[in-house]
């Protein structure tokens, strides 16, 4: 049976190993099994259910980019943690939006986000795009798809003043939006 505690006696709740250590108003400390519920999700889920992004050199230090993995949601919040923009995502969009942020300061290779459009191993998606297809015609057929999707995720990052920049032959690099614009003046 899960221990359910009153929500104004805890004052801290963290998961650890899937067991809750939860601290009340008198200073004693509870154990609780992993199956405390809090909202039907144990805290642990919870807790994996947001990814939070600082975004360094991308974002202004005061911000920060929240994704919701459950409703694949994006979430734009400044240092008060007041949300400042909301974007949401369809799910292939999400998992190639996902995979940008996860190679933040760097640039994200195409067989990455290859592997996230077509549900594959990154090994696999290298050796399908790299080694059987790299510099044919079939390369860009290949890749086409994926390069579609971006531009629709692209049109969406711009609410948080991010794009993603095409990097040829190698993949796409997060840039702030401003830098981009910049960058633009000059060749004109």
């Amino acid at each position: 049976m899960p221990v359910l505690y009153a929500l104004r006696d805890i004052t801290t709740i963290r998961a650890k190993n899937q067991r809750i250590v939860t601290s009340t108003e008198e200073g004693s400390t509870e154990d609780a099994p992993g199956e405390f519920v809090r909202g039907h999700r144990t805290v642990s889920e919870q807790v994996e259910r947001f990814g939070r992004y600082t975004l360094s050199g991308v974002l202004p230090p005061e911000y920060q980019l929240v994704l919701d993995h459950r409703h694949e949601l994006a979430i734009l919040q400044n240092a008060e943690r007041d949300v400042v923009e909301v974007v949401t995502f369809p799910h292939i969009e999400y998992l190639l939006f996902k995979t940008l942020l996860l190679h933040v300061p760097y640039y994200c290779p195409y067989e990455y986000l290859y592997a996230a459009y077509y549900n594959k191993d990154v090994e696999q998606s290298r050796q399908e795009l790299v080694e059987e297809s790299y510099g044919s015609e079939d390369w860009d057929i290949l890749i086409r798809p994926v390069r579609n999707l971006l531009s629709r995720v692209r049109i969406k990052m711009k609410a948080f003043g991010i794009v993603p920049r095409s990097m040829i032959d190698a993949g796409y690099l997060l840039v702030p939006l401003r830098e981009l614009a910049s960058k633009d003046g000059e060749r004109r």
